[in-house]
């Protein structure tokens, strides 16, 4: 749930976040509001395509924010291509025409349009880490049904 404190926002969800743009002030800036917003929340940037594509077939995070931009040479939806433990991954653009692009073609990533207020980062982000929570937990169910069954 989330929190007002004074102007800051505070949401007691707990995970882990990747961050993948090639531009550091924008993760830095990101990373600083998620940081404020979840104080419960791991954030793991990574500044480059490369970089990114190995942090994702590393482990699996709580949610994957990827810039639609990441080079000249790579999009953020080659990306996808990586996500082998299935991180739910959210691309970020400034280009209407990739949100229809990504519907069109229905692949497996959400996509959220910039410049956002802070305000409605945080709630989208919150709305992202909740369904993570209880996906988790439904997980982790059937694992304990499957472990008594057996």
């Amino acid at each position: 749930m989330i929190h007002e404190q004074g102007e800051d926002i505070v949401c007691n969800l707990a995970g882990t976040v990747l961050l993948v743009d090639d531009e550091t002030t924008v993760i830095q800036a990101l990373k600083l509001h998620i940081e404020k917003a979840f104080p419960n929340v791991t954030v793991i940037t990574a500044n480059s395509f490369e970089q990114g594509k190995n942090r994702l077939m590393e482990r699996e995070y709580s949610l994957g924010i990827i810039d639609y931009n990441l080079s000249r040479d790579h999009k953020g939806l080659e990306l996808i291509d990586f996500n082998v433990h299935k991180t739910p991954l959210v691309l970020l653009t400034g280009f209407e025409p990739v949100v229809e692009k990504v519907k069109e073609k229905g692949l497996p990533i959400e996509v959220w349009l910039k410049p956002m207020e802070n305000g409605t980062l945080i709630h989208q982000l919150e709305k992202a880490l909740q369904f993570q929570s209880m996906y988790d937990s439904l997980r982790s169910v059937q694992t304990k049904l499957n472990q008594s069954i057996v």
